[in-house]
């Protein structure tokens, strides 16, 4: 899957703030950036703990319309469309959870719906064949070349653990047909046969050949 730019809904940085607690004054410089969900568990000193039962997503930008978002590298922004059709698949997400969608002020945005969901992070030995698959170096870290083993049977996973800046939330061809049913909105479907992956996928200073989700 990569990120879709259409009408309202932009592809590349997307700028949302996940709050426990939401002050208009303070919401971008009230340290938000340590909490663990944007930490990450080495920064944090421990594992990233469930998300807390009340949370405010900030947009400044209302009019976003979206399906599918990374709002930081250790979680998602999910519609209730999205986050209804994944629950009956097999996926790596490990909680997903309703947030307060609000804008800057503080008012809630009618008519939107959303979650933000965490996934686990899975070894890359668990997910590819790593002598079919090949890499762009001796490091055994970047990809070129991806395949999964056969007997892995996620509908829906996310490999960010293990090359995050490389790879996008991967799914089987039985959900995207459903996804492309519902009409999922800012997603695009590449095949994972036919895409050569390569260094600039991996590095922040260079072009991506595709925008992760």
């Amino acid at each position: 899957m990569a990120a879709k730019e259409e009408t309202g809904c932009p592809s590349g940085f997307y700028y949302v703030y996940l709050l426990n607690t939401f002050d208009a004054k303070t919401y971008k410089t009230g340290g938000y950036g340590k909490l663990p969900w944007y930490t990450g568990p080495k920064r944090y000193g421990t594992p990233i703990p469930p998300f807390p039962s009340d949370l405010f997503l900030v947009t400044e930008n209302t009019k976003y319309e979206y399906d599918i978002r990374s709002g930081s590298s250790y979680f998602y922004v999910l519609s209730e469309k999205f986050a209804s059709i994944i629950s009956e698949y097999k996926t790596n997400f490990i909680q997903i959870s309703p947030v307060k969608y609000i804008d800057k002020n503080g008012d809630g945005v009618l008519g939107k719906s959303y979650f933000v969901g965490r996934t686990k992070p899975l070894k890359k030995e668990e997910v590819f064949d790593l002598h079919a698959s090949k890499f762009v170096n001796e490091s055994n870290y970047d990809f070129e070349l991806l395949k999964i083993k056969n007997e892995f049977n996620f509908d829906l996973f996310d490999t960010r653990y293990t090359a995050p800046i490389q790879f996008s939330l991967i799914i089987s061809e039985k959900m995207k047909a459903h996804l492309e049913r519902e009409g999922i909105k800012g997603v695009d479907f590449l095949d994972l046969d036919l895409l050569k992956l390569n260094k600039d996928q991996s590095t922040s200073n260079e072009k991506p050949t595709y925008d992760p989700i």
